[in-house]
């Protein structure tokens, strides 16, 4: 799962990636085998569903959540389906559950860095009339996040089922039918799950056809895609000069910063039967390609985890925007303030003359103490210009200055060749 934060005008496009992909750590110690086997554990109590089984989803920004149930309690936790994450909760919602077996061990974030996170066996989760007995999950603190966020739903949940996600009717159905299906408008695609990624949903891509890399569907991910940056200096815009680097750390994993990130353009990305054109990816440290929200919104996506298949039905009339309409900054979250993380060189942020570790006060006059990370995103989505109130690292004054959106694919270098 992967979150940016800043946005665009007319998609949301954050800019500040936030990877909450937590992985014990591959030792031969007995609390990491018994972490990696609690991971692979849980079962379905129902077996083969008998019919449909739609759930009514809400939204926290461009995420889906859907209403969970622990252990049959009459409480309806708010949880973010994330099919590239492991399931999650809270670590203050954690504190009012009896699990049936937990252990600590060392994890790392997508960033390299280290930290003990607590992994339980929950009794059971239920989502609707859809239940999962024994299930793992990671205890992390997502209140920072937001404070309407209880837990993530990952497919070590979803791994069960055949799953379908309809954005536009809001809607997460769990299919009775686990058999393949023939529709003459969409072919199925063979998947694997990755338990690097969450048991994510992996598939092959194909970049400006010089590129195969392993694609995980990312429903967390608020963008297109985002490109490995492993492999970024292979692709032909990428050695035309085609790309900006981020100043300074543009994403955090989950304990801390990531290295610098890119925006580079791409001529076709195809998975399949299906192709993107001339789109500006992001890059990740993942070592893996990811197909997000912007992407996955243009079809009713069927995810046959027993069968791994992949469906993909574009809606009528849907089409991938291309535009990353941006202020061109990242944040991150230091106790209760507000810090710049990083800056796309050229955006408006930049421009204005904000630095790296300028210290945001307000945003169209809400102050920033008091807005959770989600919560700024949607500041920052609704408008279209941007009062910011700072204070500047280097001199400690108070600067006040308006940004607007910039479309971020238009900073990128032209091909010498044109």
């Amino acid at each position: 799962m992967q979150y940016m934060l800043s946005v665009t005008g007319i998609r949301p496009h954050f800019l500040f990636l936030l990877f909450l992909l937590i992985t014990p750590l591959l030792t031969t110690g007995c609390s990491t085998i018994k972490a990696i086997s609690m991971m692979r554990g849980g079962s379905t109590e129902q077996g083969t569903l008998l019919r449909d089984e739609p759930v009514e989803a809400g939204k926290i920004f461009h995420l889906m959540t859907v209403k969970v149930r622990i252990n049959g309690s009459a409480e309806a936790l708010n949880f973010m389906v994330d099919t590239a994450a492991y399931t999650v909760i809270d670590e203050q919602v954690a504190k009012k559950i009896t699990f049936k077996d937990s252990v600590q061990v060392e994890s790392r974030d997508i960033a390299g860095n280290k930290k003990d996170v607590r992994v339980v066996q929950v009794g059971r989760i239920s989502v609707g009339n859809v239940h999962v007995s024994d299930c793992a999950a990671m205890i992390v603190n997502l209140k920072k996040l937001s404070p309407k966020l209880d837990g993530i739903l990952g497919s070590n949940f979803l791994k069960y089922f055949k799953v379908q996600l309809d954005y536009p009717n809001s809607r997460l159905t769990f299919m009775h039918n686990t058999g393949t299906q023939t529709n003459n408008d969409t072919n199925p695609i063979p998947m694997w799950l990755s338990m690097k990624a969450g048991f994510a949903p992996t598939m092959k891509c194909d970049i400006d056809s010089v590129v195969t890399v392993d694609c995980v569907l990312d429903t967390g991910h608020p963008s297109i895609a985002s490109i490995p940056s492993s492999v970024i200096d292979e692709l032909p815009h990428f050695k035309s000069g085609e790309f900006i680097t981020s100043i300074g750390s543009m994403g955090e994993g989950a304990f801390g910063n990531i290295r610098e990130s890119q925006l580079v353009k791409t001529d076709k990305i195809t998975l399949g039967s299906l192709s993107i054109k001339n789109i500006t990816a992001d890059t990740n440290h993942s070592g893996m390609m990811t197909l997000g929200y912007e992407y996955l919104k243009n079809f009713l996506v069927t995810i046959d985890y027993p069968n791994s298949l992949l469906y993909l039905k574009p809606y009528l009339g849907h089409k991938v925007d291309n535009t990353m309409l941006s202020f061109g900054f990242g944040i991150n979250k230091e106790q209760e303030k507000t810090i710049v993380s990083g800056l796309w060189k050229g955006g408006s942020a930049d421009k204005a003359g904000i630095s790296v570790g300028d210290e945001l006060v307000s945003l169209n006059g809400a102050k920033t103490i008091d807005i959770a990370f989600f919560d700024i995103a949607e500041v920052l989505k609704a408008t279209e210009s941007l009062n910011v109130s700072y204070i500047k690292k280097s001199t400690g004054t108070n600067i006040e200055t308006t940004l607007y959106k910039t479309d971020l694919t238009l900073l990128l270098p032209s091909s010498p060749n044109k």
